[in-house]
Parts: structure tokens; sequence; C-alpha cells
């Protein structure tokens, strides 16, 4: 998968109460399991092995032929199997052949191996649909403990992706019934979702029916959210609608959840028009509740980058309305550590006079904020943003004005042309940050109150209604 994960590791004991994989005869089976990959003792390489690895220095040249017999080592080492990976793709059928039946011998061993399941991912690509057949036969009876393993989800993923159907099915009936367990699991979550991707709907109608009745527990646990997402994204319509039922009744606690908020986003990206639509009605009702929530802020962004220009508009309007004294919730939102960039996104998508009049509303309260060392992408976007607009006003401003000096300069030729303040540091900007800020700290509270108040009101009335 394209998401990469720190997740710790778990060491498997295979005891003979369970499917045993046998360990290879060379370093393979000898690789440190509990953590960062080790070396093995010079003693422990076979000849071959340790005049590989010497290679370097001399000018000699490698091929496949000059490894046959030895084969399983050189896919447990380090260098031996990147030089396995290099040379299996360009091989000649022969050697390819020759290759793969040394592996066979240690196939589940090198699955779950550190650098052996590289060997067997490669096999998988680029070998021929009779190997290919051979190979995935070999984790019949064991599909469920590789793919909780961390190496071995690896070789499961790519026999799904590179089998025919008929084999991809019965990898995936070994599943079912552990199905919810794997899909909790930090490294079968990732088989389930190739299962989602690759098999025919009609072969995986298990994964689905496992998900009824569960979408809100499921949606809230690390890995198993992930698989809702994707059944957001591949399933059929009638796949999509009970489990946006169930999104729907819970969808509030999802938007504020750690895990939980992937999920609405997913919906808000790959739900549909209506669903769609009722979560960004959902999140436009708590809208400063919402933005100043770490991960709710997050939602918020998604509602602005996939809703309509009329849920933009709202948004806009809602932000600048002032209150009697003045204030407005955009004084608030930038003050916050995560309303701000919600701020910045409307910026981005809003469009015409209102984008124009957001970014100048919002200069001095960007200003104000502290530059960190190393600005993220999202710093420098806003900050080309509103130099944008500044670049337009002043040069507006230069355009107007010249009619302006030049009949001042018949009147009193030793005047001199009057500089631009435009600066942060002149008189007529500081007094006006000075205000602003006055105003943030003694009506913040105060906005937040009553926006809070007027958000919770508009549910009371929702729910009693």
């Amino acid at each position: 998968m394209s998401q990469q994960f720190n997740v710790p590791y778990h060491n498997y004991n295979f005891s003979l109460a369970q499917p045993q994989f046998y360990p290879p005869t060379g370093p393979a089976g000898a690789v440190s399991r509990g953590g960062r990959p080790q070396d093995l003792p010079v003693g422990i390489r076979c000849q071959e092995l340790e005049e590989f690895r010497r290679s370097s220095k001399s000018n000699k040249k490698w091929e496949l032929k000059n490894v046959f017999g030895r084969v399983v080592e050189f896919a447990g080492d380090q260098q031996g199997s990147r030089f396995l990976q290099e040379k299996i793709p360009t091989a000649n059928s022969d050697d390819r052949q020759r290759v793969f039946e040394e592996i066979m011998v240690d196939a589940n061993a090198l699955m779950v191996d550190v650098f052996g399941n590289y060997v067997i991912q490669q096999l998988f690509e680029h070998g021929t649909m009779v190997q290919k057949k051979l190979l995935a036969g070999k984790m019949k009876g064991h599909v469920v403990q590789l793919s909780t393993q961390l190496y071995g989800c690896r070789c499961v993923q790519e026999a799904l992706e590179y089998v025919l159907v008929e084999q991809q099915v019965e990898l995936a009936q070994e599943l079912e019934p552990e199905i919810i367990r794997i899909m909790k699991s930090d490294n079968g979550n990732h088989v389930v979702q190739k299962l989602l991707t690759k098999l025919p709907h009609d072969r995986i109608k298990f994964v689905y029916d496992a998900v009824r009745g569960r979408v809100f527990e499921l949606s809230q646990q690390q890995y198993a959210c992930r698989v809702i997402q994707r059944m957001i994204e591949k399933g059929t319509e009638a796949d999509k609608e009970f489990i946006l039922q169930e999104f729907h009744e819970v969808a509030a606690k999802l938007v504020t959840d750690s895990w939980g908020n992937y999920v609405v986003q997913a919906v808000i990206r790959q739900g549909g028009q209506e669903a769609r639509g009722k979560v960004i009605r959902l999140c436009i009702d708590q809208f400063l509740v919402f933005s100043k929530q770490k991960v709710a802020s997050n939602v918020m962004e998604h509602c602005i980058e996939y809703g309509t220009e009329e849920n933009r508009l709202e948004m806009y309007h809602l932000i600048t309305r002032r209150a009697e004294d003045g204030s407005n919730m955009l004084q608030v939102m930038w003050k916050d550590n995560f309303a701000n960039y919600v701020v910045q996104k409307l910026c981005h998508c809003l469009k015409g006079a209102e984008q124009e009049h957001l970014v100048k509303e919002s200069k001095p309260f960007f200003e104000s904020r502290k530059k960190p060392s190393r600005p993220d992408d999202k710093w420098l976007a806003f900050e080309k943003l509103i130099n944008q607009f500044s670049s337009a006003s002043r040069q507006g401003s230069i355009s107007s004005g010249v009619d302006v000096v030049r009949s001042q300069s018949h009147s009193d030729s030793s005047m001199p042309t009057p500089d631009l303040t435009t600066g942060g540091n002149s008189p007529r900007t500081s007094s006006s940050q000075d205000t602003n800020e006055g105003a943030l700290e003694h009506h913040d509270r105060y906005i937040v109150d009553q926006f809070s108040k007027a958000s919770l009101n508009d549910v009371a009335e929702k729910e009693s209604a």
C-alpha cells in the first residue's frame, strides 16, 4: 500500500500444534526477527555467499548461474537478496526456473523472512503462471498466519495480485472465519483491502456481511477504519447504502474521533452527493466547534474542498458576520491552532470578491503569527496568496495615484514623492493590528460562547423537530 505506518512487530512462535514453517537451511533462518535486521557472522555464511559479499572489491561479475545450489542462502542475506531481485526480472526462463525450484524448498520460511520475502514477491511478479500457481499453493492452510505477519502479508498481497481468480478465491476463503480479526490487524488490513480491489464482488460478499452492524465499531479502530474507507470507495450502491445508513447515525461522533474522522473524509470524497451534503450540513451547523478540534478541523477542510460554491459562501458569511461590538468569528479562528487552517483553506477555495475580502481581512492575523523556522507547504501557500492580493492592490494604488502626484508636483516641485504606507511598520498598519488584537483579547470568550450557544440551539431544535 501507499501508506506506510510505524507499527510494533510481533514475534510468532510456530509450534508443532500450528502449521509449521521450517527455517531455511542457510542465513534466512538465522536472521534476527526482533528488530533491526542483523547480518550473519562470517562463519555461518556459505563460501559462495562470503565470496559474493567481498566481490565489490574485486572485478568478478556475478550471474545467477554462479549461485545455483545456494539460492536460499542468498535470498536470506541482505546483499544476496538484492542480487536476486536485480537478476530475476531479466533472467532467461531456464535460469528463473532453477531459482524457482530452489526457492520452493523453503518458500514458507522465506515468505516471513525480512529479506527473503522480496525474492518471493519478484517470483510472483515475473514468474510464469505455473510458477505463480505453485508458489501460491505453498500458502494453502497458512493464509491467516501469513496475512497477520509483517513480511508474510506482503507475499499474500502479491499472490492476490498475480494469480488467477480461482486461486484468489481459495486464498480468500481461508480468511473468512477470522475476517474481523484480520481487519483489525496492523498487517492483515492490507490483505483485506487487496481482496476488495482485486476479487470479483460476488466472491467477497462475506467481507461486507461481516461489517453489517459494526460500522461504528470498526470505523473507530486504527486499522479496520482503512477497510471501511476502501469499502466506501469500491463497494456497490447496495453496499454503500447499508454502510452509509449506519454511518449517518453516528457521524457527529466520528468527526471528532482519531480514526473515525478518516471515514468521514472518505464519505465526503466518495460517498455520493447525498451523503456528502448531509455531512457538510452537519459540519456547518457545528462550524466553530469542529474547526477548533484537532482532527475535526481536517474534516472541515474536506467540506470546503469538496462542497459546493453555495456551501463555501455560507461558511464565508458565517465567519465574517460581525456582532454588535464589531467582532467576528474570524478573529477567534485565526487565534486557534487548528481553526486557522480552516480559514486558510476557505481563502484558497473561494472566488471573486469574497476571496479578496477574506484574504485581506486575514492578512493582519496571519502576519501576527510567529513564522516557523521551517514553514510547511500550507504556510508558504497562504503567504503566496496574500502576496498576490497585496501586489494587485499596490499596483492599483500606484496607478490611481499618478495623476494626484503629478498635480501636486506642478504646485510645489520641491515636495518629495510620498512613500507607500503598505509596510508592516507603518502607523496605520500598526494601529490597526493593535486594535484587532485588543478586540480579540476582550471579546474572544464572548464570541466563542455566542457561536457555541447558537450551534447547540440549532442542534436542540433539530432533535426536538
